[in-house]
């Protein structure tokens, strides 16, 4: 994850591509004290963890909140169950606004 800043992870459901994105998570915390932003897509009800990042999963909004929070901050966003795709014209501004923004989605479907 130091090198790639977007890294698809895509299986059938069932394979562990979350267990597979807790334990990367959970090691780049620990051994280089990066930030986690962890978002559960298929969340989407109003308020729901899903719902602040939800621009991200084709929903309409505005990334720049989380721009501001993450800054220049080594980040790892996780996508977890982006099923729906991803709004590729917010990703990309993420990516422009925030050097240290490295994301990892996982999917059950491969998008082109």
């Amino acid at each position: 994850m130091h090198g790639d800043r977007l890294v698809s992870v895509v299986g059938l459901g069932g394979v562990g591509k979350t267990r597979l994105a807790l334990e990367v998570a959970r090691r780049l915390h620990a051994s280089v004290r990066w930030a986690v932003r962890w978002v559960a897509c298929g969340e989407r009800e109003p308020g729901g963890p899903g719902a602040a990042f939800a621009d991200l999963v084709g929903r309409p909004g505005r990334a720049e909140g989380l721009a501001e929070q993450i800054g220049d901050r080594p980040t790892l966003l996780v996508l977890d169950g982006a099923d729906g795709g991803v709004n590729a014209s917010t990703l990309d501004d993420l990516f422009h606004r925030c050097a240290g923004l490295r994301v990892l989605i996982t999917s059950r479907c491969r998008r082109d």
